[in-house]
C-alpha cells in the first residue's frame, strides 16, 4: 500500500482474555477524496491465528463520508456481518477523534463469551458490538494495528490527512477514564500509555 497509511506491531500480542484500546485524532482536509470502493479502510486491528496465518481484521470503515446515513461501518472479517452508523458527516478542516476497543475472545458476548468491539467518535460511543468474535479461534491473537493500509487494489488519489495523539493501551496498563456509560476508554487524557515510535 505504499505510503498510504501504516502499521504498528502490538508487542506483546493480545491473546484471548486481553483487551486493547486505540485512540487518535485526525484532520481531514477539504481536498480529501473518500473515493475507495466500496468503502475506505480506516482503523484496523489484525487477528493472527495459531499457525501464523491471517484470521481477519477488526475493521472500522468510512462509507458515506458526506452523508448522514451509512457514514461509518464495522466488521470482523470472516465473521462478515456489518453494522452501520448513521450520524454526522465526516467533517473537513477540523480535528475529530476516534477510538476502537476490543475484548479479545473467539466467543462473542451474545454467545456466552466476552468478545466485544466498541468505537467512539469524539468520545461518543457509536458502536458497541456484542455479536462479534474478535479472534477466529481460541489460540489467536491481536498482533498489529493498521491505519488505512491500501486503497482496495485501486490507485489512491493524491490525498493527505493529519493524525495526532495516537495512543494504544492494553489490559497491562488500561485507561482510567470512563465514557458516559461507565466504559473504560482513553478519551481525551493522554497519560503514559504510548508505546510506539511511529509507523513502519
Amino acid at each position: 500500500f505504499g505510503t498510504w497509511g501504516g502499521y504498528i506491531p502490538i508487542n506483546p500480542t493480545i491473546p484471548k482474555g486481553g483487551e486493547i484500546w486505540v485512540r487518535l485524532a485526525i484532520y481531514w482536509p477539504s481536498s480529501f477524496e473518500f473515493s475507495a470502493t466500496p468503502f475506505m479502510k480506516f482503523l484496523r486491528l489484525h487477528n493472527r491465528v495459531v499457525d501464523g496465518s491471517n484470521g481477519g481484521y477488526n475493521d472500522l470503515y468510512v462509507d458515506n463520508a458526506n452523508g448522514t446515513t451509512n457514514v461509518l461501518r464495522t466488521i470482523k472479517e470472516i465473521h462478515d456481518i456489518w453494522e452501520i452508523y448513521d450520524g454526522n458527516p465526516i467533517p473537513r478542516d477540523t480535528w475529530e477523534t476516534y477510538e476502537m476497543y476490543l475484548f479479545v475472545d473467539d466467543v462473542s458476548v451474545d454467545n456466552g463469551g466476552n468478545s466485544r468491539m466498541r468505537v467512539w467518535r469524539d468520545n461518543e460511543l457509536i458502536f458497541d458490538r456484542t455479536d462479534v468474535p474478535t479472534i477466529t479461534e481460541a489460540g489467536g491473537v491481536i498482533d498489529y494495528f493498521y491505519l488505512f493500509t491500501y486503497w482496495n487494489n485501486e490507485n489512491p488519489p493524491n490525498n493527505h490527512v493529519y493524525v495526532d495523539d495516537l495512543v494504544i493501551a492494553t489490559q497491562a496498563s488500561p485507561p482510567t477514564n470512563q465514557d458516559a456509560n461507565g466504559n473504560a476508554f482513553i478519551g481525551d487524557v493522554l497519560a503514559d500509555l504510548i508505546f510506539l515510535d511511529g509507523f513502519e
